[in-house]
């Protein structure tokens, strides 16, 4: 069993309580304070306002101001978090970080250095490590295709874990694997990340040619 901080009680960090609580791991969902209204419903035993569904009653669910508890022990991180925010809450994180713990992002999109230059959001996770003498820390980026209400309801899914560090990405990969949660680890950051941002232009492009 490993202790799972979920950092993000939106869609998509919510949904993969299912197969943590699933294959046994102790679960900590923390919500921004944004969420401040869907972690009053789940402490209260409600479903989730988004998904309109409850989330496994193994989930322990912690408020913004709760950090440091939802950290505690940690060995692995997951970044649920929207890209224009993820720099922000992840310099937030990153002091309760454990050197051995491995991080996992789920984030999708980019951001920009001043020049405006593209960064991939695990290069920004990375950027901010080796600021905090924490630069060992791996990192393993999620792409889809996926959908959250796909993974919290147990419907047959498919989803690409990619990573520089090859032991990290299988690790992730055990981590979340189920029976219905199918992981397909790679090397290629990149391409996962590029794919995985950018995947609803060609889609509409194909619909609208028909």
């Amino acid at each position: 069993m490993s202790v799972v901080t979920i950092i993000g009680a939106g869609a998509m960090g919510s949904a993969l309580t299912t197969p943590l609580v699933e294959n046994g791991h102790d679960v900590r969902l923390w919500g921004t304070e944004l969420d401040g209204t869907i972690v009053d419903a789940l402490k209260e035993g409600k479903d989730h306002p988004k998904h309109k569904y409850p989330l496994r009653k193994e989930t322990k669910v912690f408020y913004e101001q709760e950090l440091k508890q939802a950290m505690e022990g940690h060995d692995a991180v997951i970044m649920a978090i929207t890209s224009d925010a993820l720099a922000k809450i992840f310099k937030r994180i990153v002091p309760h970080l454990s050197r051995e713990a491995l991080v996992v992002t789920v984030s999708k999109g980019f951001d920009y250095d001043s020049e405006g230059k593209v960064i991939l959001l695990p290069d920004l996770l990375k950027g901010i490590l080796q600021e905090n003498d924490k630069a060992g820390v791996p990192i393993v980026a999620v792409g889809g295709p996926c959908k959250a209400n796909e993974v919290l309801y147990r419907s047959p899914s498919c989803v690409t874990y990619a990573g520089e560090n090859s032991e990290a990405v299988k690790k992730a990969k055990g981590l979340l694997q189920t029976e219905v949660y199918n992981v397909q680890a790679d090397g290629d950051v990149i391409g996962t990340e590029v794919a995985a941002a950018t995947k609803k232009a060609p889609a509409i492009s194909l619909w609208i040619g028909g």
